[in-house]
């Protein structure tokens, strides 16, 4: 019996590559053969809903399919998610902490494995480095591809709790994004060149470096619409 086959890629077009699907083929080995790692998950670009980590493509999917891969982290600073944060944080308190400190645990216990898989497959290539990105420590530098445009970038990430995303760009691509404009907020002032350096913020924090540019990117491509 002939092999399924599948195109995944990303909403803004980033990634795409045609994957052959075995039987036993879950949905996070499949994102593993495009260099993308838990911090995605597949979606049907055509049907409602998304793929758990290990459901079974083979049993789901449509030959020629096409799924995107989404990240899970999203730009935004919306109010209401600020209060309840806020009054979580307040009810919960140590409770709380305990939970995070459990769920670090076992997502770190997780990865090792999941990059075992990638490396058995070729060897694991991280979406931020397939996109040009370079590593200096905890410093990360490259470009957002937005239109024609080349935007300028600088990640520091230790963690997603200890992390600052930022893009060089013209007042008229952060005012083009609408009402997520508010979640670039401006460092220092304009450069001679009309540019200026933002930080994102996100209300709900990359847990890796390929997610949080992805969503920036993604975000910085509606202003191209």
């Amino acid at each position: 019996m002939a092999l399924k086959s599948i195109t995944i890629l990303t909403p803004g077009g980033d990634v795409s590559a045609t994957v052959k699907v075995t039987p036993q083929m879950t949905a996070a080995e499949a994102l593993a053969l495009v260099g993308l790692d838990s911090d995605f998950y597949l979606r049907p670009a055509n049907r409602d809903g998304f793929f758990q980590a290990d459901d079974k493509l083979d049993v789901y999917v449509n030959d020629r399919e096409t799924l995107y891969a989404c990240p899970w982290a999203q730009v935004g600073l919306e109010s209401v998610f600020l209060v309840s944060t806020v009054l979580l944080c307040l009810v919960t308190g140590v409770v709380t902490w305990v939970v995070l400190s459990k769920v670090f645990q076992q997502e770190l216990s997780q990865r090792p494995t999941r990059r075992k898989i990638c490396k058995c497959r070729g060897g694991f290539v991280p979406l931020w480095e397939r996109m040009g990105w370079k590593r200096s420590g905890d410093v990360y530098m490259g470009s957002y591809v937005v239109g024609t445009k080349w935007l300028e970038g600088e990640i520091f990430f230790r963690s997603a709790w200890d992390c600052a995303f930022k893009v060089l760009a013209p007042k008229d691509v952060i005012t083009g994004c609408g009402e997520h404009r508010k979640c670039f907020i401006p460092q220092g002032r304009n450069s001679a060149s009309g540019l200026r350096w933002y930080e994102v913020h996100f209300n709900e924090r990359p847990r890796s470096i390929s997610s949080g540019v992805i969503a920036i990117q993604q975000m910085l491509s509606r202003a191209q619409r």
